[in-house]
């Protein structure tokens, strides 16, 4: 509280209760600066004690705990609701020639609202509303390999909604004759995907002479509304009107 180099720090004393100079004679007040100790003194008790608290918690370094083949990050699949799909790209036999037939797989775009949450499994203090950012593309197996990405900064106890566009395909055929063109929607089945990581987190007090301190922790993510590859029941196509061309003479 007071000059750090007033007098000289070997002019000063302490016998138990008080800090001062001058041969005992100046004290440290309660306000920092020095007066005569027949008047009065701060009371000291060494040392001094301050209580630190915590200022800052950091997430990083977030690592998959089950890497697969290709860097991607092994993970659960829970089964849950259906979502409609439609197809990305439809069969066009408008112009094919007289008689023929056209066979055509269709792909699926199916848009999900995502909910993404994690939980952190170990016994670290953490701060509410800290943030950190995850980057990992997860693969599981449901009825087929599914992978779906995640590249979102978090926050520690809430939960964060994106909405994505995925792309699955199979399970869908068709044979169309020449001259028509069609589209096909299906039903396709939506779970969780769930993955394990580790991370480090760092805390940081309010207390200068007080080290930071990093601490190794685990946690899961999990990610709504994923879809599969499996459709439920079976797709149904449906016609379209071919454009008609114009020629010019």
């Amino acid at each position: 509280m007071g000059s750090c180099d007033h007098c000289g720090a070997y002019h000063w004393g302490y016998d138990g209760s008080k800090l001062a100079e001058d041969h005992m004679k100046n004290c440290i007040q309660s306000d920092g600066n020095v007066a005569h100790c027949s008047q009065s003194h701060e009371s000291i008790k060494w040392p001094v004690a301050q209580d630190c608290k915590v200022n800052l918690t950091t997430i990083s370094d977030i690592q998959c705990k089950s890497n697969v083949t290709g860097g991607m990050c092994g993970a659960s699949f829970e089964k849950g609701s259906t979502v409609g799909a439609h197809s990305d790209t439809p069969c066009d036999a408008c112009q094919a020639a007289a008689g023929s037939s056209t066979e055509c797989d269709f792909d699926f775009a199916v848009s999900t609202q995502n909910t993404i949450s994690t939980t952190f499994s170990s016994a670290t203090a953490i701060m509410a509303g800290t943030q950190f950012t995850v980057g990992m593309s997860f693969i599981a197996e449901a009825k087929g390999t599914v992978s779906f990405s995640v590249t979102e900064t978090l926050t520690y106890q809430q939960s964060k909604s994106t909405s994505t566009t995925s792309t699955v395909s199979g399970g869908c055929k068709a044979t169309i004759k020449a001259g028509t063109r069609e589209t096909a929607v299906a039903n396709y089945f939506t779970g969780t995907l769930v993955g394990d990581f580790t991370a480090k987190v760092t805390t940081t007090y309010n207390c200068p002479w007080k080290s930071d301190k990093h601490e190794q922790t685990s946690g899961t993510i999990r990610i709504e509304n994923v879809p599969t590859q499996s459709m439920e029941g079976s797709c149904k196509t449906v016609a379209e009107p071919c454009q008609k061309m114009l020629l010019h003479v």
